[in-house]
This record gives structure tokens, sequence and C-alpha cells, in this order.
């Protein structure tokens, strides 16, 4: 779920309580003025490059502009309508106020069904991966890293014959296994190759984002696969499960590439990696596993993250991750072009194609929806 302040939507004021009492109410006073803002935001701009004159032309020309479709609206739409239920947003915020003393957030979020995220719609997907929507596509199989409660695995799984998924939250993985994926040990992916690799927001929020990034150079498909890549820009890496939450691995000129555990023999079309890398211990590590399980030749990555990169690793005490991943520039153009030439063109990757979509969340008692900037990287093997 996003929990930013204030990043998700500048024209929307926070709540703040005067007093247990009026707490309730302010919060519902606060959700009609938060809702007011949201309706005047102008959502074309979710879609477009601020500053495209600062991206390198080699990038520049691989950006596909999208606009909001159906889905889009219909998510939005029903976001709404979920948060707008009052009596159940007070009795899910109590819940999850109880929960969050023994589990974390994530796994409150994916206990209680809410929170569930939006990247691309199906259409959107096909279009990021060249399939027209009325032929059948080239790839088999899927593995998304960081699936969440596999709201976005859902809207990818229709193109793939064999989809798999990694979330570090075992109450989320009870959740994607019930929904019928095969869930996968996040370390241990084994020989398999993808041929679509989807790595959405991981990498400001994992602890090894270089060594991840090696990892799915080594998992792709050879000269097909594809990965692709979302980010929140400018990049402010956050590891959630650390003290300090500060990834290990860093890079300013270059990369650092951790060594990895063997992953077996698996290998996939497409791999995802969506809003991961900023958010997982060992980002880097997870990008080379993720390179050596993609299918030879065809295989692709997509990553996705918001920039800028802010990495948060929920699992350790000072929610920092292993690995860092060091960005140069501050404005989300600048630093997609240093992800690129300096994180991942020498693990191997090649831009296919790059596109900012809204990250959406559903709302809550303060809000209908949440919303950040995400940057999607298509990404073939060099």
């Amino acid at each position: 779920m996003i929990t930013n302040s204030n990043d998700d939507c500048s024209y929307c004021q926070q709540s703040s309580y005067a007093s247990v009492r009026s707490t309730w109410a302010r919060a519902v006073l606060n959700k009609i003025e938060n809702d007011r803002c949201l309706k005047n935001i102008d959502r074309n701009k979710w879609y477009r490059l601020s500053r495209s004159d600062l991206l390198y032309n080699e990038y520049r020309e691989r950006f596909y502009e999208f606009n909001e479709d159906e889905d889009t609206t219909q998510f939005l739409k029903q976001s709404e309508e979920k948060s707008d239920n009052i009596p159940i947003q007070i009795f899910n915020s109590l819940l999850t106020t109880l929960l969050t003393l023994f589990i974390t957030r994530t796994s409150a979020n994916g206990l209680l069904s809410r929170g569930r995220m939006f990247v691309y719609s199906t259409s959107q997907f096909k279009t990021l991966l060249d399939i027209d929507s009325h032929d059948e596509s080239q790839f088999m199989s899927l593995l998304d890293i960081g699936a969440g409660d596999g709201s976005v695995t859902e809207r990818m799984s229709s193109v793939f014959k064999k989809v798999y998924v990694t979330e570090l939250s075992p109450i989320m993985q009870w959740r994607l296994s019930t929904s019928g994926y095969t869930v996968l040990d996040t370390d241990h992916w084994g020989d398999s190759t993808f041929d679509i690799i989807t790595c959405l927001n991981v990498l400001d929020r994992c602890e090894n984002p270089l060594s991840l990034l090696k990892q799915i150079r080594n998992h792709l498909t050879p000269r097909t696969g594809r990965l692709i890549v979302s980010l929140v820009l400018p990049f402010k890496p956050y590891f959630e499960y650390n003290n300090n939450h500060r990834p290990n691995e860093s890079s300013t000129s270059g990369y650092t590439v951790l060594d990895t555990d063997h992953w077996g023999d698996s290998t996939f079309d497409i791999i995802t990696c969506l809003n991961v890398l900023d958010r997982c211990e060992n980002p880097l590590s997870l990008l080379k596993q993720i390179r050596n399980h993609l299918t030879p030749r065809t295989g692709r990555l997509i990553v996705s993250l918001v920039l800028p990169f802010k990495p948060y690793f929920e699992y350790n005490n000072n929610h920092r991750p292993n690995e860092s991943i060091q960005i140069e520039g501050d404005l989300p153009e600048e630093q997609i072009n240093s992800l690129l030439l300096n994180i991942f063109q020498p693990l191997g990757f090649y831009l296919k194609k790059l596109t900012r979509l809204p990250y959406l969340c559903e709302g809550d008692i303060e809000r209908s929806y949440y919303f950040l900037s995400d940057y999607i990287f298509v990404l073939e093997m060099l």
C-alpha cells in the first residue's frame, strides 16, 4: 500500500487530529476536501514527461506515451466507492492498528484485502510488449517479482500459460498461492529463464538493487527476453527492513554486484519486477538472478520504479536494504539516464521501451485513492 505522506498528492492535505474524540469526524471532513482536490487534478499529466529534453536522445526515442484507459478509470471508480464506505474504513483502520502490533503493515493489508494496487491495464501491458490484442502471445512464462497480493499480476496473467511469483510477506505468499500462482523462493530460482520479467517499483526499495539487476539479466531468455522496470523519479532509495533504511549496494559511476545463490534450472519468458527494487533487501542480487533466469534470446524484464528513488525494506529494524543503488540527478529524467547508463546497461540490459504511468492504490478514510508517478522500463538482454 502506498503510504507516502504528501508525495502521492501535492494538492491534498493530510489529516491532523485535535483530539481522540474528533478523530473520525476530522478524517471524514479531510476526505471530503482531499477528494475534491483529486477531482481537479489533470490526470493527463500522469502520462507525460515533464522534462523530456533532459533524456538522452536514444532513450527519448523509446518513450511511449499512454493515456487513461477504461481499466484505469474503472479502478479509480471502484476505489472511490470503497473509500466512501465509512463504517468499513473505520473498522479496517482499527483492525490494521491492532494487527501491525504483531505483523508488518504489508501483511496486515494482505490479510484484510485492502490497499490493492494498479500499475497498468492488460491492454497497456500488451502494448509494452508489442503484442497485438488479437494475436496469441509468443511469450509462455511470466515471473512477477514482489507480486504483493497479486492484483497487478492478475492483469498480466492472461497473456501467459505459466505464471510464477515471489513475495517476502508470508500472508501475501498465501494469498498468491490461493490465486493459483506458483510461489518461488525469493533467493532461489533454480536454472529457470523467463520471457518477461517485471520489476515494478522495486529497485528503490530493495537491499541489493545492482545484484538484483544482474540476477534478472541471468534469468532472461537470451536475445528475446524483456525486462519491464518502473521507478518513481527522482530516485530516493529506502530499504524498510533494516535499522538505517539504506540499501547495501550503491553505485555512482558503475555498479557493484554481490554473489548470489543458485536458483535452479527454471527459465521465464517474461519477468516483472514492479515496484520491488526499492522495497527488497538485496536489489542488485535480485537483478543478477533475474538475468540468469530469463529465457535466452527472447526473455524480457519489466521493471517499474517510483522516482525519486527511496529504498525502504520492511522486514528489519532499520528498514535499510543490504544493497543500495546510488543514482545521479534530482529530476526523474536525469535519474532515468543514470539508471540506464550506470545500472541496467552494465548488467547487460538494453532499453526496449520506456513509459510513465500512475502507480495507483486503493484509498481509505483519508481519500479515495493514492498515486505516485511510476516509470516503466522494458528491457532486453544485450
